[in-house]
C-alpha cells in the first residue's frame, strides 16, 4: 500500500513492513523469480491506483534484451521468405504432407476453420506415442528463422506419470548423425504446461541422445520460433497475441541445411487423451529456400 511517500507491506492481512520512500524512487511494481530454477504461479492479483494502463514499448523495458532481439529480426528481414496463412478457411498448400496416426482406431484429423487449420490427435493406449504432422516441403540453407502461430491449444491431463500431450515445432537437419530440433508446448500428468527446447541426435551406434531444457509456461496460444545464426540455435516464444518474443534457450549445434519435408507442425499424445490445436500461420525465412 502506497499513500504519498509512505509504503506499507501487508502479508495475510498483517502489516509486516513500513517506510517512507525517497522522492527519486521509481515505484515500479513487479514479481520476479528464476524460471530455470523454480516454478511460480500468481493468483488473484489486484492492484488499484494510478498504475500505467499498458506495458511500455520493448525498448523502454528495463530488463528487456532489446539489442539481441533487434539484431535477430534485422538479420531475418534480409532472408528469403515463405509465408503460409491457414486462416479464413484456407487449406494447407497441396505440397504440404498431412501425416495422420490412426493406429488402434485413434482419431487423427484436420479441419479447415475460419480461425485456422484445426488439428486433433487422440491417444488410446497408455504406453503409445502418437502424433500427426503437417510437413512443409522446403529445404533451408544457411541461417534460418521459423515461426508457427497457434491458438486454442487444448490438452487432456494424462493419468500416466512421465507422459504428456501437446504440440511441437520440429525441424530436421541434414547432419550425420541425424539431428532433429523440437520446441514443445505440453501438459503433463499433474496438469502443468511447459515449454521444452529439445535436440535429438541419432548416434552412429544406433542409440539416441536427447538434450532437453524445460520451462514452465501457462500459455495456450502464441508463436513458437526456432532461429539459427551460424551454428547457434535459438528457441523463442511469444505468448498469446504478444509481438514480443522471449529467448528461452541458446544451443550450439550444426550449420547443416534443414532437410526438405522435415519442418513439421506436430500434434502429440503420449498416453490416453486428446490434443487439439488451431494452426494459424507458418513463416519460413532462410538464406536460401528451395523445394524438391
Amino acid at each position: 500500500v502506497l499513500v504519498g511517500n509512505d509504503v506499507e507491506l501487508v502479508l495475510n492481512d498483517q502489516p509486516i513492513f513500513r517506510r517512507a520512500l525517497e522522492p527519486s524512487n521509481m515505484r515500479r511494481f513487479g514479481l520476479f523469480h528464476f524460471p530455470g530454477q523454480t516454478d511460480a504461479r500468481v493468483r488473484n492479483l489486484v492492484w488499484a491506483g494510478e498504475w500505467p494502463k499498458q506495458l511500455p514499448a520493448l525498448q523502454d523495458q528495463e530488463l528487456a534484451d532489446i539489442e539481441f532481439l533487434t539484431e535477430l529480426d534485422r538479420q531475418a528481414a534480409a532472408m528469403q521468405v515463405v509465408q503460409v496463412d491457414f486462416t479464413n478457411g484456407r487449406e494447407a498448400p497441396a505440397t504440404f504432407q498431412k501425416r495422420l496416426d490412426t493406429t488402434g482406431g485413434a482419431v487423427s484429423v484436420y479441419q479447415v476453420t475460419k480461425d485456422g487449420l484445426q488439428s486433433i490427435q487422440q491417444g488410446r493406449t497408455a504406453d503409445a506415442y502418437r502424433f500427426q504432422a503437417l510437413a512443409a516441403p522446403h529445404r533451408l540453407q544457411g541461417d534460418f528463422d521459423i515461426v508457427v502461430e497457434f491458438d486454442r491449444l487444448q490438452m487432456d491431463q494424462v493419468k500416466e506419470q512421465e507422459k504428456f500431450l501437446g504440440v511441437s515445432l520440429a525441424v530436421g537437419l541434414e547432419s550425420g548423425p541425424a539431428t532433429r530440433i523440437y520446441f514443445h508446448a505440453r501438459r503433463d500428468s499433474k496438469g502443468h504446461i511447459y515449454l521444452d527446447a529439445v535436440s535429438e541426435d541419432k548416434l552412429k551406434d544406433g542409440s539416441t541422445r536427447w538434450d532437453t531444457q524445460v520451462f514452465q509456461q501457462e500459455a495456450t496460444a502464441g508463436r513458437l520460433r526456432i532461429a539459427r545464426r551460424g551454428t547457434n540455435v535459438y528457441y523463442l516464444f511469444a505468448s498469446g497475441d504478444s509481438d514480443q518474443f522471449r529467448l528461452y534457450r541458446t544451443q550450439a549445434l550444426t550449420d547443416s541445411p534443414v532437410k526438405a519435408g522435415s519442418i513439421e507442425l506436430q500434434t502429440v499424445t503420449w498416453g490416453v487423451g486428446s490434443t487439439s490445436v488451431v494452426w494459424k500461420s507458418l513463416l519460413l525465412r532462410a538464406d536460401e529456400i528451395s523445394t524438391d
